[in-house]
């Protein structure tokens, strides 16, 4: 998980586990996120970002094919959250907000507009439900994602913009990755133990 000022994308990258990223506040230096795991027995919010779960049970499903929304669709209704809105993002819900996508009306089916990125963001979930989902998720077999959470500083973004800023997230995220685990490797070389 990666919660930023205005999104909150979830890594899934194998070596690290599922982690939280928090910005430094306003009033102190911004040196860079920094990373806490997912806690799945949390009763809140995604990330610590409210004390309850925030927005409606419902997942955003951003540059996904028809046959790949039913694909998760069947997934969901398979772990018993048929209940939970499945929203196919297209060219109107990518120009309105995160909360008019997630509370409006689920809209029909739209291919999504060309050069799309695929993103998925879930909302009104406990941690534990989130990873549940994620784990439902990769079963399918589907194109992995880049998945984030609707949190309170993103929800009344304009959904476009926020999927550019989770993927810059993401690739922030990549790359923090990257140079910890070549920082790791090369203490190895000389001896050190691994933090």
């Amino acid at each position: 998980m990666f919660c930023g000022s205005s999104s909150c994308a979830i890594s899934l990258l194998p070596s690290r586990g599922r982690l939280v990223q928090r910005r430094a506040s306003s009033d102190q230096e911004d040196e860079g996120p920094t990373f806490a795991q997912i806690d799945p027995d949390s009763e809140g919010g995604v990330g610590g970002t409210s004390e309850e779960v925030f927005g409606p049970a419902a997942v955003a499903l951003i540059g996904f094919q028809q046959d790949e929304v039913d694909t998760f669709r069947q997934a969901m209704t398979d772990m018993e959250a048929d209940f939970v809105k499945i929203v196919s993002c297209g060219r109107r819900q990518l120009e309105g907000s995160l909360q008019e996508a997630l509370e409006g009306p689920a809209p029909l089916y739209e291919q999504p507009p060309l050069g799309v990125r695929r993103a998925v963001i879930l909302s009104g979930m406990y941690s534990a439900e989130v990873l549940e989902v994620i784990g439902a998720y990769k079963d399918t077999g589907l194109t992995p994602p880049v998945w984030a959470a609707a949190v309170p500083a993103n929800y009344t973004r304009r959904l476009a913009d926020l999927v550019d800023d989770i993927y810059g997230d993401h690739q922030r995220m990549v790359l923090k990755e990257r140079e910890d685990l070549q920082a790791v490797l090369l203490r190895q070389q000389d001896g050190q133990p691994a933090p």
